[in-house]
């Protein structure tokens, strides 16, 4: 007797995490086309269905705040799904979500967009946008690696034609336009200063921050010149979350994985993913950034986190870019 499927069974919806399996099947080795025609493949991966549902869910609900806002000038998500279709390409606000195991690299949430039904493009592996202050502390580790301290005074002034090398007459502002004078290098760090940021990264050299920038999993390569210090590079989602495991990791940097192990229909292992790991910057550097990064979430620019629920320990880094085009938010806890 042939079963048909229940009607609510027949609608294939498209997914985030397996747009990435799919990407990342197309990339493996030592799989032949014969595995894909024929089937039966049993694919392991990294995912954690509860935490992958968990940040949709959060994602959408976040973001569908900013749309109900009083005057909120763009197109919503709800109007664009009230349009006769066909529809035109969505414009209402995006996001995207990465979650990656500290230990392991083990993706275990990826989040795309709002709706993979709705825009099959994965931001969170292929969307590459401009990193601003999450790459600050990358910046500071540089730093502490060439003898700066947490506690040496560092100018919050604005900056002299001529002061930092290669610069000229850029001068860029804080974002509250003020400065504060002399104050310790964490304080650059916590409160997200760029007139400090800029002399940090130019005592750190632009030479040591690139070799730094490459080594925790940066692809794209920073500009010759010191708008770099303030993250003026592209980078996506996925890249950030794992270069920001080497705080907690004291410097070890896991490649991230999506896929653990695949096997035939007959259960011979085809493929299994140890995913490496080396030392990616010195253990030192790392853990005094990482202690400043736990400040943030404690009375930085990160601190709205224990309002908004999370009372756990934690660190973390807000980045916005030129005229907050980007929202950046990057944490993290010991695991």
């Amino acid at each position: 007797e042939i079963t048909v499927r229940p009607e609510w069974r027949r609608v294939f919806h498209d997914s985030w995490a397996m747009d990435a399996v799919r990407r990342e099947l197309e990339r493996m080795p030592g799989l032949e086309d014969e595995h894909f025609q024929f089937g039966g493949l049993h694919i392991i991966t990294t995912i954690d269905n509860l935490i992958q549902k968990k940040a949709e869910e959060t994602l959408n609900e976040h973001l569908r705040k900013f749309e109900r806002a009083r005057g909120y000038p763009h197109q919503t998500r709800s109007q664009w799904q009230e349009l006769p279709t066909p529809r035109p390409k969505p414009e209402y606000i995006q996001g995207s979500v990465v979650v990656i195991e500290n230990l392991s690299g083990s993706i275990v949430a990826t989040v795309g967009g709002r709706d993979a039904d709705e825009s099959k493009f994965n931001r969170a592996s292929q969307a590459r946008r401009q990193v601003g202050s999450t790459f600050k502390p990358f910046i500071y580790l540089a730093a502490f690696d060439d003898g700066l301290r947490p506690d040496t005074l560092v100018s919050d002034e604005p900056l002299r034609p001529g002061e930092i090398k290669g610069a000229g007459r850029w001068s860029p502002k804080n974002s509250d336009g003020k400065f504060n004078g002399l104050q310790s290098a964490s304080y650059g760090l916590i409160r997200s200063r760029n007139t400090m940021s800029v002399r940090v990264g130019n005592v750190a050299g632009l030479d040591d921050i690139k070799e730094i920038a490459h080594t925790v999993g940066f692809s794209n390569q920073l500009s010759d010149d010191p708008t770099a210090f303030l993250g003026t590079f592209d980078a996506s989602p996925e890249e950030l979350a794992s270069a920001y495991t080497v705080f907690p990791n004291r410097g070890v940097r896991y490649a991230p994985r999506l896929i653990s192990e695949i096997r035939d229909k007959h259960g011979n292992v085809l493929y299994q993913n140890h995913s490496p790991s080396y030392q990616a910057v010195k253990p030192g550097s790392a853990w005094t950034t990482s202690r400043i990064l736990h400040q943030v979430m404690e009375r930085g620019t990160g601190a709205s986190v224990k309002r908004l629920g999370f009372h756990k320990p934690c660190a973390g880094k807000t980045g916005t870019t030129n005229d907050y085009r980007d929202a950046w938010f990057v944490g993290y806890t010991s695991s």
